[in-house]
């Protein structure tokens, strides 16, 4: 875990530490059953209070990646997901396993950079089904893809394509542990 606090960004010290200890779980510098630092340890690494150390690993807790043991410490806790419409077979995978056609209109396709030299692909699509009464659209996916994973990604069309099935084939760093953070939003 090399990643650092930034205490001057407005995001809360739990929220930035929380994800940092994803971040690690999610690249493999944790397995499933193994201890994440001790609450002093991850004090004296971050600079933070115990009360930023519990509320970020009651929110993993809360995510189902961490189990905390009384008296023992935190452990990485990867739980089976279930196939189902928000796991990452992704939108194309389900839909098609119901035989139907998936549709999908690419809103924003566009390179960010995100500093150290690092850049990012942030895709957003509306997902949608089409049957015999027109396009139903569902869902819009924000998507942002790390182009040191999964270089030149940017260069396919994912109004054709699925995501997650052009990671699968085209990339050797493919993990089926990804993060995903979603976020309803209700329309009127």
């Amino acid at each position: 875990m090399e990643a650092m606090l930034e205490k001057s960004s407005g995001i809360p010290l739990y929220l930035q530490l929380k994800q940092i200890l994803k971040d690690a779980i999610f690249k493999g510098e944790y397995e499933d059953g193994e201890p994440l630092p001790s609450g002093p340890r991850l004090a004296s690494l971050y600079d933070v209070t115990w009360q930023t150390i519990r509320r970020a690993l009651s929110e993993l807790v809360q995510e189902g990646l961490v189990r905390k043991i009384r008296g023992k410490g935190s452990f990485v806790s990867i739980r089976e997901i279930t196939y189902s419409i928000w796991n990452f077979n992704g939108f194309t995978d389900y839909v098609t396993s119901l035989g139907k056609k998936p549709t999908s209109i690419v809103l924003t396709n566009e390179i960010e950079h995100c500093g150290k030299g690092e850049k990012r692909l942030r895709l957003i699509r509306a997902r949608g089904i089409m049957d015999d009464f027109g396009n139903h659209y569902r869902t819009i996916d924000t998507s942002l893809i790390s182009l040191t994973q999964f270089p030149d990604i940017d260069r396919y069309d994912f109004g054709s394509s699925s995501l997650y099935r052009v990671m699968r084939e085209v990339s050797v760093l493919y993990s089926p542990r990804m993060a995903l953070n979603m976020m309803t939003t209700i329309s009127r």
